[in-house]
């Protein structure tokens, strides 16, 4: 294992480890794999034998602790390959997770938070350094390094270049913007639905969620598993107040993350005054939506009523019209 020493300081890593299934494996080391399949663990990747001395009067271990939890927001990680594709979701990175996955071949991607309701700083990865990554039923680890640069230089991986800042948040914040139903929010003159053009939405919720997709197959939510959500914000004149660092969605990979948005009539998000959801399967600015579709930048539903426009200043616009 390697020691990782002054990479602790800029980034996390995980390791990737999968262990015998069917289909070309050896038998004698399968865990719990069916044929044609692979269990596939994720963890830290920490070197937990580091020395303890780093100098007088200084505690190694305890230098290696602070540095590596950083993630405790959780962390997504995302598989893609041809036929099966899946975001699993890690509660922090001293986390471990073991999922079954059909023997393929994919790529690895990952989104990791430091703090709850989505918190900065926020650090991506990716496996196998973006090279395809075979499961055939043998062992292999594959490292992921989580760090800022990743989420923003790697040929939308994970955001298209406009959505994406150099900084510890490393996406744009979120910002609602409520519409009234009237409004053409398709318009490129409509910026804002401050004053007369604000909506009815008063509070809203952004998550982002784990999901399997299967060719063929309708999408499919894990249902219990935990999920990245944003606090409550709260809507004034319009719009809301800034939100977390989302990841929008690349326009040349097709899919991400299922990303959904919760709207509220009153303030602090209370159940009893939910509008509506407006989801987005393949991230905020993903094709190929089942319920909406991305047409010259707004994204627009399957009846055809624009429901959702993105726009990317300083921050993310995402205009809400109301139901």
């Amino acid at each position: 294992m390697t020691k990782y020493n002054g990479l602790l300081v800029v980034a996390s890593l995980l390791a990737i480890m999968t262990v015998a299934g069917g289909c070309g494996g050896d038998e004698s080391k399968n865990v719990s794999a069916p044929s044609g399949y692979t269990e596939v663990k994720f963890n830290s990747g920490r070197d937990a034998q580091a020395p303890r001395s780093l100098m007088p009067g200084v505690d190694e271990f305890s230098l290696v602790e602070r540095l590596w939890s950083v993630m405790n927001g959780g962390i997504y990680i995302y598989v893609q390959g041809p036929d099966f594709s899946s975001v699993f979701f890690m509660q922090s990175e001293e986390s471990a997770l073991s999922v079954i996955i059909p023997n393929g071949t994919y790529s690895v991607f990952a989104i990791g938070y430091s703090g709850g309701n989505m918190g900065a700083p926020v650090k991506c990865g990716y496996g196998n350094n973006r090279s395809a990554i075979t499961l055939d039923g043998h062992s292999q680890t594959i490292s992921v390094v989580l760090n800022q640069p990743h989420c923003i230089a790697e040929g939308n991986a994970f955001s298209d270049p406009a959505f994406t800042i150099n900084n510890a948040d490393a996406f744009k914040r979120i910002v609602g913007v409520s519409c009234k139903n009237t409004v053409d929010i398709a318009s490129a003159s409509i910026t804002s639905c401050q004053s007369t053009n604000a909506g009815n939405i008063a509070s809203m919720r952004i998550a982002l969620f784990p999901t399997v997709i299967i060719t063929g197959q309708p999408l499919n939510i894990a249902p219990g598993v935990p999920v990245l959500a944003s606090g409550c914000m709260n809507v004034s004149s319009g719009v809301s107040v800034v939100g977390p660092p989302v990841p929008v969605g690349p326009n040349n990979m097709g899919s991400m993350f299922f990303t959904k948005i919760d709207a509220f009539s009153n303030a602090d998000c209370p159940g009893e005054s939910f509008l509506r959801s407006y989801t987005f399967s393949k991230s905020l600015l993903g094709t190929f939506q089942p319920e909406i579709k991305l047409n010259n930048g707004t994204v627009i539903s399957t009846d055809g009523v624009v429901r959702t426009k993105l726009t990317a200043p300083s921050t993310t616009n995402v205009f809400l019209r109301d139901p």
